[in-house]
Order: C-alpha cells, then structure tokens, then sequence
C-alpha cells in the first residue's frame, strides 16, 4: 500500500494523472481506466507532482523538484520532452491551463507570500496576477470553463477563503469563507 493524491483527468479519455509514493519519492502516474494500464510518467528524484493535463490532452504541467527547489515544467502526456518554465528558489505549485491552452496559473511564494502567477505555456517570464485586497496564502487556482475567471482559495487569519478574479487580475470577489 501506498499514499496517492491528486487525480485529474485526461481530456477525451477514460483516464487519470494521479501523484504516486509507491516507489519512494512522488511520481505521477497515468492510469488508463479501460485497461488499468498506469504507466509511470517521472522518474526524477525529489518532488514529482500536481499534474495538470492541457485541454487537448496533448502536454502536462507538473512541479518536479530535480534541479532543487519546485518548479513548474511542461511535457508531452508521456512526459518526455520536459521543458522548465520557471527558476526560482522559491516553490511553485497548482499549476492549470487556460481553456485555450496557451496559458499556465500556478501559485509561487516568489516575490514574497503565496500568489498567483501566469506564464505563456512556451516559455517566458512569469506574471503576478493582481487579486486587489485579497491576501493571505493564495493556493490551488482554477481556470473556468470559459477562460474569463480564476478560481483559487485565500487563507488568512486562520479562515479560508474561496474567490475569483478575472483571469487577467483585478479586484478577487470573495464567494464565501470559513
């Protein structure tokens, strides 16, 4: 028996991405439902996790930790092909894709607390997306269905908070707390 978390699903299949500890270190795994193939996409040392697919199935973000600290990456669904999108010392987490795929948020503690950032999904310069006066440890963002808005939730005080904002930053509307 082992520890797993986060599943997600692959577009237009029958499958999962899920975070395994089975063979030590996390690894993500892919787990085809119809077969029950699960076939082991990382094989890094240190931390391999938080998959998020692309809307057409076709790459995967995920958190690995192999150059030190957690950093987002992209791959193909395989996940030959990684491509490191960020460098920072700080940690990157919760990765997920924009309805058109071009387009990555993920929380980092860069540039102090815990926010939300962007980056182009080829590459380039991370972006801090503005949440106005919500604050606090800003975790687990999720694009909606339409692209229009980002879903994420705030703790501060103890209290959490679920929120969105325009998916290009702005004032965050808190939806409800505790």
């Amino acid at each position: 028996q082992s520890h797993v978390a986060a599943p997600t699903w692959i577009p237009g299949k029958l499958g999962l991405y899920y975070t395994s500890y089975k063979v030590g270190s996390p690894n993500i795994v892919s787990h085809d439902l119809r077969s029950g193939q699960r076939t082991r996409i990382t094989r890094n040392s240190g931390l391999n996790t938080s998959a998020a697919i692309s809307p057409d199935g076709g790459k995967v973000a995920m958190i690995l930790s192999k150059s030190g600290s957690p950093d987002l990456y992209v791959a193909r669904q395989d996940g030959s092909g990684e491509v490191r999108l960020t460098q920072s010392r700080e940690e990157e987490a919760c990765p997920t894709w924009s309805k058109d795929g071009k387009t990555i948020c993920f929380t980092s503690s860069a540039r102090g607390g815990v926010r939300l950032f962007t980056i182009p999904a080829s590459g380039g310069n991370p972006k801090r997306l503005t949440t106005g006066s919500v604050s606090g440890m800003i975790t687990e963002p999720d694009w909606s269905p339409d692209g229009q808005w980002i879903a994420f939730t705030s703790m501060s005080g103890g209290v959490g908070y679920i929120c969105v904002v325009a998916a290009s930053g702005g004032q965050a509307e808190v939806l409800t707390q505790g």
